[in-house]
């Protein structure tokens, strides 16, 4: 069984054997590949001009593995374009049974595609993930502001106001209604300062929202 492990410099996958002797959890074995065929090549590269053959390593409790990244395997040294290899293993001279003792299994260049996919995925979500708290948070201070003028409107809009000492002056209707919220210089047409009849206005003080 072809278990991926996705990294991001390389794409590893782990080959599990659950190894036994007489249906008991064989430990302690020095499994040994025999052969390692590529195909279409029909190439057994144990033994061949590379010498390959991966290592077993135990895990324990019966379970044995050997890895393979994917990114960079090529037994054949770039002679041969193989995809697909077929492993025939000895498990341990000292296991009796033929069934228990030799075991094979088929490994591919396509069991990394899963573990390429899965990263590919993760920087996706890791990409739509980031924009999205970008687009909240933009959202949320637009919110924000929104809100703030809103309440500046009804402010002004609700509230009460006065002339005096020659300026418009609106007040808030709650909170410290003795404040104003905006203050308006005013001027006749001639653009003196006026309190009768104003022709223009220019703001003189705004309270910050």
């Amino acid at each position: 069984m072809a278990i991926p492990q996705d990294t991001v410099q390389s794409y590893t996958t782990y080959y599990t054997l659950y190894l036994t002797d007489e249906g008991e959890a064989a430990v302690g074995l020095t499994p040994v590949v025999q052969a390692f065929w590529g195909l279409p090549s029909k190439t057994n590269y144990v033994g061949s001009p590379s010498y390959f053959s991966p290592t077993i390593e135990e895990v324990g409790d019966g379970f044995y593995f050997f890895s393979i990244d994917w990114s960079t395997f090529d037994p054949s040294m770039g002679m041969n374009d193989d995809e697909v290899f077929l492993v025939k293993i000895e498990t341990d001279p000292s296991i009796v049974s033929d069934s228990e003792r030799i075991i094979s299994l088929r490994i591919e260049k396509t069991d990394s595609v899963h573990s390429e996919i899965i990263d590919k995925v993760e920087e996706y979500n890791i990409h739509v993930h980031d924009h999205i708290d970008d687009l909240a948070s933009s959202m949320s201070l637009q919110l924000e502001d929104i809100k703030k003028d809103t309440y500046r409107i009804l402010e002004i809009e609700q509230g009460s106001w006065k002339i005096e000492d020659n300026q418009l002056k609106l007040y808030p209707f709650e909170g410290d209604t003795s404040l104003p919220v905006v203050k308006f210089d005013l001027f006749d047409r001639d653009g003196n300062p006026t309190e009768g009849g104003p022709f223009s206005r220019e703001p003189f003080y705004v309270k910050p929202l």
